[in-house]
């Protein structure tokens, strides 16, 4: 017969009597060890987690925080949900965005879905593989939406619907909402004009800003929208492609930005082309016609007879910047769009190669009658006439410019110390003058160095792809780097 006493085998013929002062024989083995706290996992694992309790809030007289001050975030007051769900709605553009996130609790989510927030909305169509399965599932979502669920509309965007707008905007056109004051279209193909004026004469009254990038339509879709008392705002990035059929003028006089840019040459762009004289807008604020041909069709004779045009005296940004268009713009177009300008801060004329600076001159005129121009870009200019290109800055000095590009201007093969006599007689002397850009050009370190040695209140000099400058020092020079500059310089 046996017992077992401590782990330890006991016999009844063995007299022998256990020794319970000595533990180490009893103590288990590492291996035993690891066994027994597998098996406790094991056994966890298989018992569900059961939730944390909420701690139960401790009353409000004996909290120590200030009278108002919420102590939960689930408890946040209805004003101040308010402002939080309104800043969202502004920087998500998406009301529907701000629901999907108000889930904390009942009274996030009743703040977060008060009609009042539903002021802006971004559709978005999904297009990989077959891009119909994806517009039914859009179909049925939108048919399942309440009546009034647009009411409230200010913004509403498309983004990536392809050939499947139209059938987009017939299927809006069943809702009742005219609050539209903003539109945009982004990647999208707009073909039937019927179902386009419908959409805009039924919902966008109110239209304010008019937004397209990588829009393709004819330049049709634009004339319900110009017709518009209200509109003000139109933005044409790498959409269209405009044509010079447009007045502008006669339909939309009341127009304060305009901005027309392509980016590459596409389809978008191909034959892109606006007649300058159909954009008598004189209420024009910012004006950019980035990479469009100009039509100087009777400009001439406009410029010679037109005595009522009072020009563009609200004026204050204006772009004819240019990268892979033809050169083929002459300096009545500066006539035209700087007349009267006295309000313009910025003139941007990059890529700008057909312009000599004796037209710049006729065309920009004194800086002394531009008292708020700012900043200037000449990048690519024909400064082949030197003589020009001198007796254009020296008549400025009375000028307020604190940015001026002048890189990669186009000077004769052997033109040497070329920057010479501007610096010591226009950059020198200008008082408000900041930054200097005047990269991949001829531009010697001596040169260099007398514009950082007398001219200490400069905040940038760039001369990047300058090959008469220190390989180390082809870069944009701030304030700091001045002396270190000028040493190296000196070498």
């Amino acid at each position: 017969m046996f017992g077992i006493k401590r782990g330890v085998w006991l016999s009844q013929n063995d007299p022998e009597k256990s020794d319970d002062s000595e533990d180490s024989d009893f103590e288990p083995t590492t291996k035993e060890l690891d066994e027994v706290n597998l098996r406790k996992e094991c056994s966890k694992s298989k018992t569900p987690k059961r939730p944390r309790k909420r701690a139960r809030q401790e009353d409000t007289s004996n909290s120590n925080s200030a009278p108002g001050e919420a102590k939960d975030w689930g408890a946040l007051p209805i004003t101040v949900l308010d402002k939080i769900f309104e800043h969202l709605v502004q920087k998500e553009e998406d009301y529907r965005v701000v629901v999907k996130n108000a889930t904390v609790n009942y009274h996030w989510w009743s703040a977060a879905s008060r009609p009042s927030l539903r002021k802006k909305l971004k559709l978005f169509m999904y297009t990989k593989g077959k891009t119909r399965n994806h517009f039914q599932n859009f179909r049925e979502r939108i048919i399942k939406l309440p009546e009034d669920e647009f009411q409230h509309l200010e913004q509403l965007q498309f983004a990536n619907f392809q050939n499947h707008l139209t059938k987009t905007l017939a299927l809006l056109n069943e809702y009742e909402f005219e609050k539209i004051e903003t539109l945009v279209l982004l990647t999208s193909q707009l073909g039937n004009m019927q179902t386009w004026g419908e959409f805009i004469e039924k919902h966008c009254r109110n239209l304010v800003e008019l937004r397209t990038n990588a829009l393709v339509t004819s330049y049709k879709a634009l004339v319900p929208v110009l017709k518009l008392q209200s509109i003000r705002k139109i933005v044409i990035h790498d959409s269209g492609p405009i044509k010079h059929g447009l007045d502008w003028g006669s339909m939309c006089p009341q127009l304060e930005h305009l901005d027309i840019y392509y980016s590459a040459m596409q389809s978008t762009m191909a034959g892109a082309e606006v007649l300058v004289t159909s954009l008598k807008l004189q209420k024009l604020r910012f004006l950019q016609l980035a990479n469009v041909l100009l039509s100087e069709r009777d400009l001439f004779n406009f410029l010679q007879n037109s005595k009522s045009f009072d020009g563009f005296p609200e004026l204050e940004f204006f772009s004819l910047r240019r990268s892979f268009v033809p050169q083929r713009t002459s300096a009545d177009v500066l006539c035209f769009f700087l007349k009267n300008a006295a309000k313009i801060q910025t003139i941007d004329l990059q890529g700008c190669s057909c312009f000599t600076f004796g037209g710049l001159s006729a065309g920009i005129g004194s800086f002394a009658n531009r008292p708020m121009l700012k900043t200037l870009d000449l990048s690519g200019a024909d400064a082949r006439n030197e003589d020009d290109f001198y007796s254009f800055f020296v008549a400025q000095l009375g000028g307020a410019i604190e940015d001026l590009n002048l890189s990669g201007l186009k000077t004769r093969a052997n033109a040497e110390e070329f920057f010479l006599n501007f610096i010591q007689n226009y950059a020198l002397h200008a008082r408000n003058l900041k930054n200097l850009d005047v990269s991949r050009t001829n531009i010697e370190k001596e040169e260099a160095r007398l514009l950082l040695e007398r001219k200490p209140l400069l905040n940038s000099l760039t001369l990047s792809g300058c090959y008469g400058i220190p390989r180390s020092w082809r870069k944009t020079i701030k304030t700091d780097e001045f002396s270190t500059a000028i040493r190296a310089f000196y070498e």
